[in-house]
């Protein structure tokens, strides 16, 4: 079993966790969209898509806040 939060970050735990994101269950690709969060793999933007719209119910949870905040960060306008 492979957790999204474990230290490792090897090449295989993060090809696995982006091979999670094609489950049918939503929570199994938001876990694996917040491993490559983590990791911050050059896949994680298009993780955090395939994650999905997340609806009612993860207004505080600390993987939805962890992908909002990896997304913000790139997104967010430079300061001058």
């Amino acid at each position: 079993m492979i957790r999204p939060s474990s230290s490792s970050r090897s090449a295989t735990v993060a090809d696995t966790l982006a091979d999670l994101l094609d489950e049918e269950d939503q929570l199994i690709r938001l876990e694996a969209a917040y491993g490559l969060v983590l990791r911050d793999d050059p896949r994680t933007a298009e993780a955090i898509d395939r994650a999905g719209e997340l609806g009612p119910g993860f207004e505080h949870d600390h993987r939805a806040g962890a992908l909002w905040t990896w997304r913000w960060q790139r997104n967010r306008p430079t300061a001058r």
